[in-house]
């Protein structure tokens, strides 16, 4: 994770993710505060190399969240 002074800017590496659906990117904090990140729509079965962007300081991101766009939770990332 890299801090700015906007923020908080993330390489992920994302696998097992269903080809032809979109899915939202979050981080959150300890108190589950959740902040936008970004999304990525998934072409091929291949893992999704992505970095994520968001308002979040590097210092209160404890965990990287992603959704379907159905809004389900898929995956989360403690960091």
């Amino acid at each position: 994770m890299a801090p700015y002074p906007w923020g908080t800017e993330i390489s992920l590496s994302l696998s097992g993710l269903q080809p032809g659906r979109t899915y939202r990117l979050m981080a959150a904090d300890a108190q589950g505060i959740r902040m936008a990140g970004g999304s990525v729509m998934v072409s091929t079965p291949r893992p999704v190399q992505t970095r994520m962007s968001t308002a979040m300081r590097r210092d209160a991101i404890t965990t990287v969240l992603v959704e379907d766009q159905d809004g389900r939770l898929v995956a989360s990332l403690l960091v």
